[in-house]
Parts: C-alpha cells; sequence; structure tokens
C-alpha cells in the first residue's frame, strides 16, 4: 500500500455521503412538485411527510452516531498499481463473460426471441421466470454472478484512478459503459444503470471522505460525460417507445394510460398534448420518464389508503431467491401494488408499520455514521469497500427503491469478493512464475 496525495482533510461537521443523500431526496421532490400531474390517491402530503420524516431520522441519526476522525487517520492509502490494474481489468472481462453466458442462456436455452422487440423478449423473460421452479441453466447463473463485475473495476478506477495508466482508465471506462448498456438491453430494463448512478456517487463519496482529492475533469470530460449520460437517458426514453410500440399506442396516449397505472394522472398543459405531433410524443415521454423515477410516492399515498396486508415489500427479491434454490419457504409478495416501485419509507411503513419506519430509518443512519470505523480497512480491503459502496448506494436510491431488491444488487455484493480474490490469485501466480523463471546465481 502507499500513500496518496492528500485531498480536503479535515474534521466534517456533515459527512459527503448524507450531503448526497439529501441532496438527491431534494432532487426527487422538485421534480414531484415540478411535473404536470397529481396523485390519484388523496394522501399524497401525508407520504410526502412521512418521506421527510424518514430523511430527517437518517441524516440526524447517521450524523451524531458518526466517529470523529483525525487527519492521520483519513490520510488516503491505495492498493498497489499492478494490483488495482489487476482488478479493473478483471472486473471488466468477467462481465464481458458474464453477459456472454447470459446471451446464450436467454437465446439458446430459454428461447427468447428478440427479434420481435426488447419489450416483448422482456415479457417472455419473465413469464418463463414466474413459471419456472429454480434456475434456467448453469449459463444464467454465471452469467448473473459475473455480468456486474464492472462495479467494482469503477470503484477502482473512480478512488484511485491517478496511480493507473491513461490508456486503462479510458479504455475501461468505454468498456463498462458498454457492457452496462448491454446488459440493460439484453434485460430490457433500467435497474443496472440506476445502481450504476448510484454507486458512482457512493465511490466519490468513499474517495473524498477517505481522504481523496476531488476529481477534477477537462471540459473533454465533461463532455464525454455527458455524452454517455445522454446515451442512458435516451435509452431509458427508447425503452417506453418501444412498449408503447408493442402495445400500437402513440407514446402521448401511452403515457397517460401508464400514468394510471403509476398512480398520477395528467393536469394542465399535459393534457393538451397529441400523438399528432412528434414534439408532443417527446415531451410525454421525457415526463413519463421522470415520474417513473418519483412515482413512489404516489404509492406511497396509496399504501396509506390500502388496507392491511399479509404480503411483503421489502427484502423480497433475496428472499424470492433464496426460496427458489429451496433455503426458504415461498414467501408472499404480491403486495396490492406489486410491479410498481416502493421508496425504503413506504416499504418500512407497509411492511412494519410507523415503528417499523422510525426503526428502519434509525437503523439505516447509525449504519451510515459507524461505517467510518471501516475506513482504517478501506486502504488494504477491496471487500470493505464494497460494503460501504452498498450501503451508500441503498441511501441514493431509497426514494425510489431498496437496492437489495433490484435484480443485480446482491451479485454485486458478492463480486465484490469474486474480483479481489480473481486478482490476488493472478497476482500470486505472477510472483510464483517470476519466481521460478529466475536463474540460479551460483
Amino acid at each position: 500500500m502507499r500513500n496518496a496525495p492528500p485531498g480536503q482533510i479535515g474534521l466534517r461537521v456533515v459527512d459527503q455521503h448524507v450531503l448526497y443523500f439529501l441532496g438527491v431526496w431534494v432532487l426527487y421532490f422538485f421534480v414531484l412538485a415540478v411535473v404536470p400531474l397529481s396523485s390519484v390517491y388523496g394522501s399524497l402530503s401525508a407520504a410526502v411527510f412521512i418521506d421527510a420524516l424518514f430523511v430527517a431520522i437518517v441524516a440526524l441519526i447517521a450524523t451524531i452516531s458518526r466517529t470523529d476522525v483525525t487527519e492521520s487517520s483519513l490520510a488516503p492509502k491505495l492498493l498497489a498499481p499492478q494490483l488495482a490494474a489487476d482488478i479493473v481489468m478483471i472486473g471488466v472481462a468477467l462481465s464481458f463473460i458474464g453477459l456472454a453466458a447470459l446471451v446464450y442462456d436467454r437465446i439458446a436455452i430459454q428461447g427468447i426471441r428478440f427479434s420481435e422487440g426488447i419489450a416483448l423478449a422482456r415479457i417472455q423473460w419473465q413469464r418463463g421466470g414466474e413459471a419456472r421452479e429454480g434456475v434456467s441453466s448453469i449459463f444464467s447463473v454465471f452469467g448473473y454472478a459475473c455480468s456486474t463485475s464492472f462495479f467494482v473495476s469503477l470503484g477502482v478506477l473512480l478512488i484511485q484512478f491517478e496511480t493507473l495508466p491513461k490508456w486503462l482508465v479510458r479504455i475501461s471506462i468505454g468498456l463498462i459503459f458498454v457492457v452496462m448498456m448491454g446488459g440493460s438491453l439484453l434485460a430490457g430494463g433500467r435497474s443496472t444503470i440506476l445502481l450504476a448512478a448510484a454507486f458512482v456517487l457512493a465511490f466519490y463519496c468513499i474517495r473524498i471522505e477517505g481522504g481523496g482529492a476531488p476529481i477534477r475533469l477537462s471540459s473533454r470530460g465533461w463532455l464525454l460525460l455527458g455524452a454517455l449520460a445522454s446515451i442512458a437517458f435516451a435509452y431509458v426514453l427508447y425503452l417506453f417507445f418501444l412498449r408503447a410500440s408493442a402495445g400500437n399506442m402513440g407514446p402521448v396516449l401511452y403515457t397517460r394510460s401508464y400514468m394510471d397505472w403509476l398512480g398520477a394522472r395528467p393536469d394542465g398543459w399535459m393534457l393538451s398534448l397529441t400523438d399528432n405531433d412528434p414534439v408532443d410524443g417527446i415531451i410525454a415521454l421525457i415526463i413519463l420518464t421522470l415520474t417513473y423515477f418519483v412515482h413512489s410516492a404516489y404509492i406511497l399515498a396509496a399504501i396509506l389508503e390500502l388496507p392491511k396486508e399479509n404480503a411483503i415489500i421489502l427484502f423480497s427479491y433475496p428472499l424470492v431467491l433464496m426460496a427458489k434454490i429451496g433455503l426458504i419457504a415461498p414467501i408472499d409478495t404480491n403486495w396490492a401494488l406489486a410491479g410498481r416501485f416502493a421508496s425504503v419509507p413506504g416499504g418500512l411503513y407497509h411492511d412494519f408499520g410507523p415503528a417499523g419506519l422510525v426503526a428502519g430509518a434509525s437503523l439505516l443512519g447509525l449504519g451510515c455514521g459507524m461505517v467510518q470505523q471501516l475506513r482504517r480497512a478501506w486502504s488494504s480491503s477491496v471487500v470493505l469497500i464494497g460494503v460501504a459502496a452498498g450501503l451508500y448506494a441503498t441511501l441514493f436510491l431509497s426514494p425510489i427503491v431498496l437496492a437489495l431488491d433490484t435484480l443485480s444488487f446482491p451479485f454485486i455484493m458478492l463480486e465484490f469478493i469474486l474480483v479481489p480474490v480473481t486478482a490476488y490469485a493472478v497476482a500470486t501466480l505472477r510472483r510464483l512464475r517470476t519466481h521460478k523463471s529466475r536463474p540460479l546465481r551460483m
């Protein structure tokens, strides 16, 4: 390990991840306020209050439970350059191998017909998974276990890109974007892009809170970053367009019907949009995309009005996975509004009531406040970087969904073990080979 040039190190009243957490929620409330929509349910104000209460509890507990650290304990220590480069390359390589395995499983084994379009292919895949007991094939298991290994590479790139060759940084960023978009297209979903955005923020927080210098991009770098973000956003719009086309509807009509399913109704100038104008169609899809990321507020308003039910929201995905492989009995996850996003405060309120909301927010804040205890280990443990990043990503996605309930999150956590173990094995083999190739000296 070696020391990196220190950034702005000093005692902080509020940690970077708490500031980002507050910023994400402020953006969420802003979008909710400006979209030309109203809630189908009458309890939206109460839902916003519950969300705000959750945010306040998490931020307060995270701040008062934090461990003050000195400049010496925050001195940034990084992985050896060769090991860091190995992790980056292995993570990217495993992602492409895993994606190839998933492609083979979907096409050759499950028989998904992508020639009919991404939207219909996703429906076929989902229906097949619901009807099937267990996994489709070993290729599916291997693919899921490896296809998001690029998250580990991304973490190392962001935390210590100064120590890596520039060519490796540039090529890796390009390949990471390609494999991320490839996986998203294969699934016909958006969750991997959401997770990538949350983890980028998380890794940057780890970098800054660990004493690293802020990353300063050139105008060319900002242009490239904006281009990649624009492509990802355009992909989300394209998905909605494909689904509208699959239902033989124009973008405006599809948006209005989908809004109702999300618990919202158009208001104001949005009522004047028509499918006769292509610009109106683009505007409708943009509004739908924004609404998709904030509709959890409408769903929480619905939860407040729904009768009590036994089905659960939180931790449903890992519990379903465990039931599929026979570790536990099947769990009822078919709640009244299944298929929509429930925010973390919404899920806590639905599953555990007001007391559970306060307890869950307090535990999340406590975990984030105490994560500084791991900082001394971050310099030598990629696994603990993954733990911290996963916790931070859970914070940043809390307005939309519990990160653990997304398709890739559990596998990303496993990959923070798989990739460094593979990298250490490669390093060990390299040392042994070098040792054997040395000539004997008499």
